[in-house]
């Protein structure tokens, strides 16, 4: 048997979930939408010449849902007396995560944060990601953020995550009001039913074909299923 302690980056990523599940009651919802439509939207913008995707043209869609749904971008905080508060944002900014792999072959995943996303453009936000995908791990900020976190002591993190439950200023300059996370996969069958998320989040998970009606007529049709979570003690709380 071999014990190893945590990493100082998985050290951060327990606190953060340690956190959710102790001041947070995740509720979820799992959808399935139907995106043939969407899909073939994109097809047609890809041919003429424009830069988007359906990850890019969801968090597009997720951004507008929080707008048109505001109570979707507060957030519960508690005080130094732990009694409970909750934050509206003046913002609509989401926190998502990028693939790579680090110059040493490990696997690594990169936040990113596109800050006013029902402001850009489904373009603007695949380009966004395309670099984050592409550029220089040492010219991205997401890179350095996740070396410092490597070198900092555990009490450290403990006192960063007593923040970020504190202080909503503090948080919204580190992350964003609302998160996208798991990228969808083809045929994978996998739906998202529970998370200890802090903050709304979407999750889309697996996309399939599916006899649906249409017209009422039975039609093959691509369907994205998506879980949405959300803090309980906001949405109906």
């Amino acid at each position: 048997m071999q014990i190893e302690p945590l990493s100082s980056n998985r050290t951060f990523i327990y606190y953060l979930m340690r956190r959710s599940m102790r001041y947070h009651s995740p509720i979820s919802a799992s959808c399935i939408f139907d995106i043939t439509d969407t899909l073939a939207r994109i097809d047609r913008d890809r041919a003429a010449g424009r830069k988007v995707g359906l990850v890019s043209a969801f968090i597009k869609a997720t951004a507008i849902c929080i707008e048109k749904y505001p109570q979707f971008n507060q957030r519960m905080f508690h005080n130094m007396f732990g009694s409970p508060r909750i934050a509206t944002f003046d913002e609509i900014s989401c926190n998502t995560v990028v693939g790579r792999q680090a110059e040493n072959g490990e696997a690594i995943l990169l936040p990113l944060v596109l800050r006013r996303a029902n402001t850009m453009s489904v373009e603007d936000i695949q380009g966004a990601i395309r670099h984050y995908k592409t550029a220089p791990l040492n010219e991205l900020d997401a890179a350095s953020q996740l070396q410092q976190v490597s070198r900092l002591p555990r009490w450290l993190i403990r006192f960063l995550h007593w923040r970020f439950r504190r202080e909503p200023g503090f948080l919204i300059s580190k992350v964003g009001t609302y998160a996208v996370s798991a990228l969808p996969h083809h045929g994978t069958g996998g739906v998202a039913s529970f998370t200890p998320t802090s903050q709304t989040a979407f999750f889309p998970t697996t996309l399939q074909e599916q006899v649906l009606p249409i017209d009422g007529e039975p039609a093959i049709r691509t369907t994205l299923t998506c879980t949405i979570t959300g803090d309980h003690g906001i949405v109906d709380g």
